[in-house]
């Protein structure tokens, strides 16, 4: 059992061999994170409703009534080698009935607002940040009815001489309403859209104490490794290693072996074939002690250890964890 390598949580931990005299034949040592847009998909959902009570009070004109939004939310990743961006894609519309009261006269309305825009994400070495949700709004609404707040004769002669002021009104009043509708949608989709980042910065510390195991295990040269980011069309890309490395081209994997989140280790011998062979050992009698040896550098990776599916595919271990240990739903 000399040369059996136990897995990293999220890197790797040689058992047995000298790590000293093995990092000599490795030259080079790859972790890759990698995240599927099916995952990004899952946290934010493919469509939303919602229906939302409407009370406002612009220009001294007290506003109420209720607001049905329906909408599509599309995760779209831009390809790069060099970059971990993403784009959310909203479109949708809200449907409004509403009542404003302008004394002596009460006007109902309708109207309905089409939207469109996005939320851009970009994938950095510190993380996952989103800008601000950019949306455009194109409201129309109709009048229903106008009342007046008093009867007989004196309303129904205010009904008649307000119609026009009304009418004349209706474009800068669906302009008004176009502005608010956009900047209350704007600020509800970006806290709802948040959790996106919420959940891989989750992953992030993590990465950091991988980084940390494969120095403390001498499998990463001195000085600061470097981190890369990539996209491609379905799927953000980081990754570990000397500096120059490359992110490799990865298989993609089914249900079997594959996940939301994967992290994958690649320890090679330069120019020859892999030095390790599937995972030693049933993983379930394998896997204490790897946790024993890992919880030395770090009990929070012990225990994820722990919780993590464990692959090998080639020359790489396969890690994968559930949506679930991030705290994602």
């Amino acid at each position: 059992m000399n040369r059996i390598v136990s897995l990293l949580a999220l890197a790797a931990s040689v058992l047995g061999t000298s790590a000293s005299a093995i990092a000599q034949e490795l030259p080079e040592t790859k972790v890759v994170l990698r995240i599927s847009r099916g995952y990004l998909q899952e946290l934010t959902g493919k469509e939303f409703r919602r229906d939302v009570t409407v009370q406002a009070d612009p220009s001294a004109t007290p506003i109420r009534g209720q607001a049905h939004v329906e909408g599509t939310v599309d995760v779209r990743l831009q390809p790069s080698t060099t970059s971990g961006t993403f784009d959310l894609l909203f479109r949708g519309t809200v449907q409004t009935r509403l009542v404003g009261t302008s004394k002596p006269v009460e006007v109902r309305t309708h109207g309905t607002a089409s939207f469109s825009g996005q939320r851009h994400f970009n994938l950095r070495e510190d993380g996952l940040a989103g800008d601000k949700v950019a949306l455009q709004v194109d409201y129309h609404s109709t009048v229903d009815d106008i009342a007046s707040l008093r009867g007989g004769l004196i309303g129904a002669v205010t009904r008649r001489f307000a119609r026009p002021a009304v009418m004349r009104g209706m474009p800068e009043g669906d302009r008004e309403a176009g502005r608010r509708i956009q900047h209350e949608l704007a600020v509800a989709l970006e806290k709802e859209t948040d959790q996106i980042a919420v959940a891989i910065n989750k992953v992030r510390p993590f990465v950091n104490k991988a980084e940390d195991l494969l120095r403390a295990e001498k499998l990463l040269p001195e000085g600061r490794a470097e981190r890369r980011v990539a996209t491609t069309n379905d799927h953000l890309y980081m990754s570990i290693g000397p500096t120059g490395h490359r992110i490799p081209a990865l298989p993609k994997l089914d249900s079997a072996k594959g996940g939301p989140i994967e992290l994958w280790i690649a320890l090679e011998r330069g120019g020859q074939e892999s030095f390790f062979g599937p995972v030693a050992a049933p993983w379930g009698l394998f896997k204490p002690y790897v946790v024993q040896r890992v919880a030395g550098h770090s009990r929070e990776l012990a225990e994820l250890i722990d919780r993590v599916r464990v692959e090998a595919v080639g020359a790489w271990y396969v890690v994968t964890f559930a949506p679930d240990m991030l705290g994602a739903s």
